[in-house]
Parts: C-alpha cells; sequence; structure tokens
C-alpha cells in the first residue's frame, strides 16, 4: 500500500482555491491512504478544508521550530503509522497540481511504486521543467548536477517528490537531521550511503505549481510583473540552498 505523505505551510489560505478543486479527487488517487502534516502556523479554515474532504491532519509539534524539514520528517512519521510499505512524500502544493492537471498519470505512478525499493526521484520531463523560472531552473539545476553525481545516476531531487519504501523512511527518521531544504539532499545521501537502490521516474505532473497560490495577484499585477517580484526576492534563497546541499553531498 501506498501512503501519501505531504508537508503543508499555509498560514494565508492561498491554497484554499486548490484544495476546493482538486483536493477530493487527489485523496480519491490514494484510495484515502493520505496524511497532511501541517505547520502551526497554517491557516485554521485551509486545515477545516482538507478535515472537511476527509485527509487526516497533523500538526507539527509545538516544540519544534516550523521549518520545512521538521513537517517533511513529521510527514514521513505519520505516514509510517499506517501500513503503508512505501510512503509517497510530496509537497501538498505539488501533489494538488499535480492531481488537477495530471491524474491519469498520478494514479500509474501511485500503482507503480510498490514495485520499486529505496528511493525514488521523480524527475520533471523537460517541458515540465522549463515551466520553472530562471531562479528556479539554474540553481536547482547545480543541486541536482552534484545530486546526480554523488548517486552515480541522472536524479532530480528538487522536484519536491520522493518514494520512500518503508526501511529507508525509518532510516531518514533516525538520520535525518537538516533544518531546510538541504534535507532533499540529505535524504539522497542516506539512502547512498545505506546501500539502497536509487532510480527515478519521468513525469509531466510536477511543472511549476506556485503560481496555482498567486492567482489574484497575477490577474492584477499581470504575470510577468509578478513573476520578476517572484524571481527577485528568490535568488538568495536559492544560492543559499546550492551551498548548503552541496555541503551535505561532499
Amino acid at each position: 500500500m501506498v501512503e501519501l505523505a505531504s508537508p503543508f505551510h499555509d498560514p494565508e489560505g492561498r491554497l484554499i482555491p486548490m484544495i476546493d478543486s482538486a483536493g477530493k479527487s487527489l485523496l480519491d488517487l490514494y484510495r484515502g491512504h493520505a496524511v497532511v502534516s501541517t505547520t502551526s502556523t497554517t491557516l485554521a479554515e485551509s486545515k477545516a478544508k482538507l478535515q472537511g474532504i476527509g485527509f487526516e491532519t497533523v500538526e507539527l509539534s509545538g516544540d519544534l521550530p516550523d521549518t520545512a524539514s521538521n513537517n517533511y520528517r513529521s510527514a514521513i512519521r505519520s505516514g509510517l503509522k499506517s501500513s503503508a510499505t512505501h510512503i509517497h512524500l510530496v509537497d501538498f502544493d505539488r501533489a494538488l497540481h499535480w492531481a488537477k492537471t495530471y491524474p491519469d498519470e498520478l494514479s500509474e505512478i501511485i500503482k507503480l511504486i510498490p514495485e520499486t525499493s529505496g528511493l525514488v526521484t521523480f524527475t520533471r520531463s523537460v517541458r515540465a521543467l522549463n515551466t520553472h523560472p530562471d531562479v528556479q531552473l539554474i540553481t536547482e539545476f547545480g543541486v541536482n548536477e552534484e545530486a546526480s553525481k554523488f548517486a552515480g545516476k541522472n536524479v532530480d531531487i528538487m522536484s519536491g517528490a520522493f518514494a520512500l519504501d518503508r526501511n529507508l523512511s525509518e532510516l531518514i527518521l533516525l538520520q535525518s537531521k537538516s533544518q531546510d531544504a538541504s534535507m532533499y539532499a540529505e535524504f539522497l545521501k542516506i539512502a547512498v550511503l545505506s546501500g539502497l537502490p536509487i532510480d527515478s521516474f519521468v513525469v509531466e505532473g510536477l511543472e511549476w505549481e506556485t503560481p496555482d497560490q498567486y492567482q489574484d495577484e497575477i490577474k492584477k499585477e499581470g504575470y510577468n510583473a509578478w513573476l520578476d517580484k517572484f524571481e527577485i526576492n528568490g535568488w538568495d534563497i536559492r544560492t543559499e540552498l546550492v551551498e548548503k546541499s552541496s555541503e551535505i553531498l561532499r
């Protein structure tokens, strides 16, 4: 059985329209086997929407900082409480977008995951990758290039989606220490150093999902003006991500 385990951070309720339009379809694809780990600052209405649809939700423990890495580990931990043999670890905004735009592909992926072991990264197709802005394309290329050398095969650890068998999921909870998005590199390192198989599936559904959350701003400002602001604000964060990921993969 595959359990969707999704970290979710939505303090402004920006994903509520996507939850309304794609949440039930997403849950149905996993036949109800899904858990969403929310940060403590996620809007109560967003959590209520998820619960109303039928998602199991857990809130990141109050004694842990609201970091992406802590929320990922919380999602994995919660997913392992089920009888799942595999965890499909996907950012919740990406999962919603995937279910809405490429539901047939996601359905096939869910069927394939139980046949895998170790770590699976989901490699964005050329088309899907090129929907992302330069601030992500340029910085993520560097991280993925180093990750691929470390793994000995082409991987896309920056797509925001992984499949983990139960063994690797437990190892990650024991060994993962990262407090930021360099956790993607950490997941790969744990799998490689543990001698576990590494695989990768090419997908279309992991195209750029962030605009889903900013439709009001895009309509008001125009897409190009909104994108310019998004990129200006993202370079420092993304550059730091490259540096921290490189440190882990050395």
